[in-house]
């Protein structure tokens, strides 16, 4: 994946976590950032499906698009869509699946996790990150559709 503006705020999360973990000095105010913890608000990309590893636990991933944003003078500007894979395990991988749908907005609490792998093609080594998650809910923040008796809530 080439290195791009939109992929720059997970790298960055997970160069904090190496730097953490070998108590080297991070160069920014800690009490800006949780080194640990990170939430992404998107919009799946398409329907949650479920596997089982061969020790039968539950693992669905999900790909969540987000618009990568920056401030320029007094305007937000579009810097465009940036897809993260999420890996959702055990019970809550469960849920995802039977509550989630393509198109839902989401938030996803969790930790950036860089990938490393062969290209089929070109063969050439590439990398990337993905969202290893410990919660995945609805985002309310265009929510269009109004929660009652009965939805399955």
């Amino acid at each position: 994946m080439p290195t791009n503006s939109a992929t720059e705020p997970a790298r960055r999360a997970i160069n904090i976590r190496k730097a953490k973990r070998e108590n080297s000095t991070i160069e920014t105010d800690v009490n800006e950032i949780n080194p640990d913890l990170y939430s992404l608000n998107g919009q799946l990309g398409q329907d949650p499906v479920i596997t089982y590893t061969n020790s039968g636990k539950a693992v669905t991933n999900l790909n969540v698009a987000y618009d990568v944003r920056e401030r320029q003078g007094n305007e937000w500007v579009s810097l465009g869509t940036m897809w993260v894979r999420v890996n959702v395990w055990g019970k809550l991988a469960e849920q995802v699946v039977e509550y989630l749908r393509k198109g839902d907005r989401v938030v996803v609490i969790g930790t950036w996790n860089e990938t490393e792998w062969e290209d089929k093609e070109t063969h050439e080594t590439r990398t990337g990150v993905e969202m290893n998650a410990r919660d995945v809910g609805f985002s309310m923040m265009f929510a269009d559709k109004k929660l009652g008796e009965g939805n399955k809530f």
